[in-house]
């Protein structure tokens, strides 16, 4: 079995937290926070948005459904094919970042370069 480390080689993973991700908290509350002082300062746009519906759908929600989608397909999408692509590793991987990786098909801290 093998042990956890952080990726050091600079790329999308990374081993340091940014200031996103160690006050994803922070910024969930200030966004409540937000909306609900919008909701009160202008009740008639976002009764407007909670009347935009086709069928019983209310379409806010579908685009924002849709933008995670798209979100989460990204990588599939932008993907440039590659013939020459190294197969995954088939170790267990040590951690979520590894995991990852290595279904990303991309080189880990320890797969040699």
């Amino acid at each position: 079995m093998s042990t956890p480390h952080a990726d050091t080689s600079g790329g999308p993973i990374s081993g340091t937290m940014g200031s996103f991700e160690r006050y994803v908290t922070l910024w969930v509350a200030l966004c409540i926070i937000a909306g609900i002082t919008l909701g009160h300062l202008h009740p008639g746009l976002f009764q407007f948005a909670a009347g935009l519906e086709i069928a019983r759908v209310n379409m806010p929600e579908v685009v924002e459904a849709l933008k995670q989608e798209l979100a989460s397909m990204r990588p599939s999408l932008f993907a440039k094919e590659n013939s020459e692509a190294k197969p995954a590793k088939e170790t267990e991987p040590a951690g979520f970042n590894e995991a990852f990786a290595i279904r990303e098909g991309k080189p880990t801290a320890d797969a040699p370069s």
